[in-house]
């Protein structure tokens, strides 16, 4: 891990360890730890209203991520996540690409097929907000989702037929990158037993840089152009929660309902003060 991955990923350690320390009086959880497994797949770039830019055909990459959470409220969750996911796509004929004779990696201009692969390393600190409370069982709990993180790229973009490598980032023979990304989800959660859980998630990702496809974009004046990346991924996983969840207002209620019972039948009317 490079350094600044590790002073990242070392602030969003303490962030989460601070905000767990503020949690809500009164309720109690223990630490989650899990694991999650799918697939990502690069959904586009936008800039402004000219809508989405696809130049090459995305394919499906294999994503996976641990996370460690903690419930701080029966319905709000807050994790630290470290992840990869794998981008890839290809195009056989680049003369439809808008770089061609601007970007470095086709001057001269290039006309055989060609393909790029992008390895993305992601931490990250999201916080899930649970339609139910997280203390009572339940087969279908939805959530919604929200985060920031910090992504790491190793990229290549390379001739289908030869293997040439024309343009890369993160690798020994060329600079590294990284850039920040905010994440925005829905999922689910199914309680297998009061310490496992199941869940599911669909996430989008979204980056201020033209770097996901490895390649550059420009517009007709031969300007290069800003635009915000998006890529999806779809993973399904095990959660081990430490401590079973207790607390939170259904044994608040119950606990206020048993304890004006008994304050009601504990008055005597005979006393000197009793009403």
């Amino acid at each position: 891990m490079s350094t600044n991955n590790s002073r990242y990923f070392l602030t969003l350690f303490l962030t989460f360890f601070f905000l767990c320390g503020i949690a809500q009086d009164g309720f109690e959880s223990g630490i989650n730890a899990g694991i999650q497994l799918g697939g990502s797949k690069l959904l586009g770039e936008m800039n402004g209203s000219s809508g989405m830019i696809q130049e090459f055909n995305n394919q499906f990459g294999f994503s996976g991520a641990i996370e460690i959470s903690k419930y701080l409220t029966p319905h709000f969750e807050l994790g630290l996540g470290a992840g990869s996911s794998n981008l890839s796509g290809k195009l056989n004929n680049p003369s439809d690409l808008t770089a061609q004779g601007l970007h470095t990696a086709f001057i001269p201009e290039v006309y055989d097929p060609i393909e790029y692969t992008n390895k993305l390393t992601k931490l990250s600190l999201a916080g899930k907000y649970y339609l139910k409370s997280v203390a009572n069982e339940s087969l279908f709990n939805p959530f919604l989702k929200a985060g920031v993180g910090y992504l790491t790229y190793n990229s290549e973009l390379k001739n289908m037929e030869s293997g040439e490598i024309f343009f890369g980032k993160g690798d020994e023979n060329s600079a590294n990158l990284s850039t920040g990304v905010a994440i925005a989800g829905v999922g689910f959660k199914t309680t297998l037993s009061p310490h496992l859980s199941l869940v599911a998630s669909a996430d989008f990702n979204f980056v201020n840089y033209d770097m996901l496809d490895v390649v550059h974009n420009y517009d007709s004046d031969e300007n290069r152009i800003e635009v915000k990346g998006i890529f999806s991924e779809l993973k399904i996983g095990i959660i081990y929660t430490t401590k079973a969840v207790t607390g939170g207002n259904k044994s608040s209620g119950k606990k206020g309902k048993s304890s004006r019972k008994r304050s009601k039948h504990s008055s005597d009317p005979h006393l000197p003060f009793a009403r």
